[in-house]
Order: structure tokens, then C-alpha cells, then sequence
């Protein structure tokens, strides 16, 4: 299903170049009501996968997505979530970096 023809969210409403090491978590986004996602960045970390979590509501309930980003050699990442449900998402660093991560949706 097609969401809207604009697209929501900011440069870096995940994380904008922020330190992070294993475990820690980005700002969560709110996507509720589209079906789209995509979340792009870049990462120092070109080792560890980020693990997506999605929530139904804010702060809590967060549960990891099937799907983890693998960043290419250069430390950029992307994936597209389309046809989904949900209404908060933010990301899960496996490794010690620098990141700047987006996520738009609609």
C-alpha cells in the first residue's frame, strides 16, 4: 500500500553525529500512520550490524525488527521498510561508533 507522495521526518532525527558504543539506542521517531520507512546514515563502525526496534508506543514496548543494517565499507547504511505498521522506531548499536542516522517516512 502507497503512503503519501511527501516524505516526514529530518536529516539525523535518529542520531546526528553521535558517540555511541554496543547496546546504546538512537532517538526513536515517531512514523505512525506510514507504511514506508527509510533509514539511511553512516557509521565509523563498518564491523557491527544496527539492529531496528519498533514500538507501538513511545518510550516502552520496543521489540527488535527482523531485520539488522549491515554498513558497506565506507560506513554508509540504508533499508527500506514498506507495507509496515508500526508507530515508533529507533535503531540499536552492536559496536562502538560515530553515526548519523535518518529515518524517513510516509
Amino acid at each position: 500500500e502507497a503512503g503519501s507522495s511527501s516524505n516526514s521526518g529530518s536529516a539525523g532525527n535518529l542520531d546526528s553525529a553521535s558517540s555511541v558504543v554496543s547496546g546504546d539506542f538512537s532517538s526513536e521517531v515517531d512514523v505512525d500512520g506510514s507504511k514506508n520507512i527509510t533509514i539511511m546514515g553512516s557509521t565509523t563502525d563498518y564491523s557491527n550490524p544496527v539492529e531496528v526496534h519498533v514500538s507501538p508506543s513511545s518510550g516502552s514496548g520496543f521489540v527488535k525488527w527482523g531485520y539488522d543494517i549491515y554498513p558497506d565499507s565506507s560506513g554508509n547504511f540504508s533499508l527500506q521498510l514498506s507495507g509496515i505498521a508500526v508507530n515508533y522506531i529507533k535503531l540499536k548499536y552492536t559496536g562502538s561508533a560515530t553515526v548519523t542516522a535518518t529515518a524517513l517516512h510516509n
